[in-house]
């Protein structure tokens, strides 16, 4: 799949920022290494930044949390969209490709216990979406909670009204207008359950600035269609 283009200065270094903290910390477990070989990584919304936030998000979840340092919840967000499909297939698909990836990629790591194996890919199965069940463990809640939080991003609009609706026209085989796009999140965004403090404490700091961003491309809808 091409990607929408190359990733933004802004992008890089959150990639970088991500890098380095798996680098720094998990250097022995060579995640870095598999994040920078994702085959997924420049798909239009499933990509490298979006794992990056991923991972970044999970951290500053568990230190809002109050939680011990999770070497666990830090490989799932790794692995979480390892090799999306970027639309083609559907989402119990692309989380069966990112346990595959995960488990491709452990067989490597001979030290980490099945069990610790089994909690990592329930981590990475809790992000399918439409959603089969509720987050068991708090580290379940941190990650739903942190593949939400595109609309904090700076580049909010490249990712959701261009990267994410690419991959749902290919995944619908229809085209879908900026308008219907918005609607569509305001939809989204009225159904969204936080499951963590730190997500709850955030959304009353932040998420009003999600709202005025969509209800802002509704009102000026035609210069985005232009755009």
């Amino acid at each position: 799949m091409n990607s929408v283009n190359n990733h933004t200065l802004y992008e890089k270094r959150t990639i970088d920022l991500a890098f380095n903290l798996l680098s720094d910390h998990f250097d022995r477990y060579h995640l870095a290494q598999a994040l920078m070989k994702n085959p997924s990584a420049n798909i239009p919304y499933h990509n490298n930044f979006h794992t990056a936030t991923m991972i970044l998000n999970c951290f500053d979840g568990l230190k809002a949390e109050k939680e011990s340092w999770n070497t666990d919840l830090i490989v799932a967000a790794t692995f979480h969209d390892y090799n999306h499909s970027g639309g083609t297939e559907t989402d119990d698909k692309n989380i069966l490709r990112a346990v595959k990836g995960f488990d491709s990629w452990v067989r490597r790591q001979t030290t980490m216990p099945t069990e610790q194996r089994k909690q990592i890919r329930e981590m990475i199965r809790v992000t399918q979406y439409p959603y089969i069940r509720e987050p068991k463990t708090i580290e379940e809640a941190i990650i739903r909670d942190a593949d939400l939080m595109t609309m904090y991003e700076d580049n909010w609009y490249k990712m959701i009204f261009v990267g994410l609706r690419q991959e749902l026209e290919i995944a619908r085989k229809t085209s879908i207008s900026v308008t219907d796009m918005a609607l569509g999140m305001v939809d989204f965004m009225a159904d969204i359950k936080w499951h963590t403090s730190w997500a709850q404490e955030k959304a009353k700091a932040g998420w009003w600035l999600a709202e005025h961003r969509i209800a802002q491309v509704l009102k000026y809808q035609n210069i985005f269609e232009a755009s």
